[in-house]
């Protein structure tokens, strides 16, 4: 891969398309597609089967529209290795035993440089940051950055 790699976990193509007026609903949607717009073509974006699976899993009424747009993207292999490492952040309490596991592993090891995601308790959560980055400081791999859309869009990440 060359140039700066972003692995977008699934609820980025879920709030690109979500249609709900909640109003944090609807601010994360509208911060999604600002950085989409800003970020999609100065990034190479990619997604893993975690994504594809979760999203075919879920019952919501943007459901196509998600899955099309995720379906566009390249996807970044679940390689046993990357299994492996998901098992190990599960056992290292770093993330429960759910896709979120597999989206770290992912970016992790592939060494992409962002992780893009709207997932507050579990991946973009600053209390966990520390905790990640032991574990993967302890093994020699790599650690991306944690970010959401809008704190990509509000730091110009690039």
């Amino acid at each position: 891969m060359a140039g700066r790699v972003a692995y977008l976990d699934t609820t980025i193509p879920s709030f690109l398309f979500d249609s709900r007026q909640d109003l944090e609903i609807v601010a994360r949607r509208e911060h999604t597609k600002r950085w989409w717009s800003a970020f999609s073509n100065r990034l190479e974006v990619f997604i893993s089967q975690a994504v594809m699976e979760e999203l075919e899993g879920g019952d919501y009424g943007h459901k196509t529209e998600a899955l099309d747009f995720a379906a566009g993207l390249p996807m970044l292999e679940i390689v046993p290795q990357v299994e492996e490492r998901a098992i190990v952040y599960v056992q290292n309490l770093v993330m429960p035993a759910s896709p979120d596991a597999a989206h770290l592993a992912v970016a992790s090891y592939y060494e992409c440089d962002f992780l893009v995601s709207w997932n507050m308790r579990h991946l973009v959560n600053p209390r966990k940051w520390q905790h990640i980055r032991n574990v993967n400081d302890a093994r020699g791999w790599y650690t991306p950055l944690l970010q959401t859309p809008k704190m990509m869009v509000e730091g110009n990440q690039l």
